[in-house]
């Protein structure tokens, strides 16, 4: 993980299109040997998410970038607070790439469903707080989602979608 890691950030400095090759591999072969439910699958799943999503690479694919997220929020080994910590961080770092790319119905459905496993996580989020404000602050980590993928269901016109996910 720490070597595909390296590549990852050695491309991001130098624009190299060996690293960028080599992170993908290592981050790929590192995803089909560790089993679901382990600690550095959630980690390598982010990251081969991010190089998808990485708009001048080569290897830019929305599709694949949006898989690799539903894999990762619904993988089950850490806690939901730090599964949408980091799935939230990556999709608000590359939320601009999806606004300004045209992008086809398929993956706008696949980033819809990555948004709806967020919002599905939310209230457990919110269930293991102390106290009320404690409880909203955790919510309030979400909000953004919520209105995006609104917005987003909206857009693939489906209105009930975006009212069921809203409430």
């Amino acid at each position: 993980q720490l070597l595909g890691e390296a590549y990852w950030r050695r491309f991001q400095s130098q624009n190299s299109a060996t690293d960028l090759f080599c992170a993908k591999a290592v981050l790929n072969n590192l995803f089909l040997k560790v089993a679901p439910g382990r600690r550095e699958r959630f980690q390598c799943l982010l990251q081969l998410a991010e190089v998808y999503f990485h708009r001048s690479s080569a290897c830019f694919n929305l599709s694949e970038a949006c898989y690799f997220l539903k894999e990762a929020i619904t993988d089950d080994h850490k806690d939901v607070r730090s599964r949408l910590r980091g799935v939230i961080s990556l999709l608000q770092k590359i939320e601009p790439t999806f606004r300004n790319a045209m992008i086809s119905e398929d993956t706008c459905s696949q980033l819809l469903d990555v948004y709806q496993s967020i919002v599905a996580l939310l209230p457990r989020i919110a269930y293991f707080d102390i106290d009320l404000p404690s409880r909203l602050r955790s919510l309030a980590m979400g909000q953004d989602i919520v209105s995006l993928a609104a917005r987003l269901a909206m857009d693939l016109s489906r209105p009930r979608l975006a009212l069921e996910i809203l409430e």
